[in-house]
């Protein structure tokens, strides 16, 4: 009857280890759970946050091609009238030169030419 009291009594702290581990181990397990779920929802607000910025890039990437656009056109428009500018002024200076000669070449060219 000793031999079963110790034997009985040594299982009971086997027993109180094993439920004292297992509880330390739940207590582990439910906060490794928290903290997974905590850094789900960082990830799922970082996610959100980097769509925002994509669709912010994807703006401003159509505003500015749009706005290249525009610009090209402006400086084919302002190249064509700068383009016009200088043949108008060549003109000019063609038609001042054929109606006074100012060098002998031009005056020689104006009367075999008149």
């Amino acid at each position: 009857l000793s031999d079963l009291r110790v034997r009985h009594r040594e299982e009971c702290k086997v027993v109180s280890r094993l439920t004292m581990e297992n509880m330390n181990l739940a207590s582990r397990c439910r906060e490794a759970i928290s903290q997974v779920a905590a850094l789900k929802k960082e990830v799922h607000m970082y996610q959100k946050r980097q769509n925002e910025w994509q669709t912010q890039m994807q703006q401003l990437q159509r505003e500015q091609h749009h706005h290249n656009i525009a610009g090209d056109n402006g400086k084919k428009k302002h190249s064509r009238q700068n383009s016009a500018n200088a043949d108008s002024q060549e003109n000019a200076t063609l038609s001042k030169r054929s109606s006074s000669p100012t060098t002998d070449l031009d005056r020689i060219m104006s009367q075999q030419f008149s």
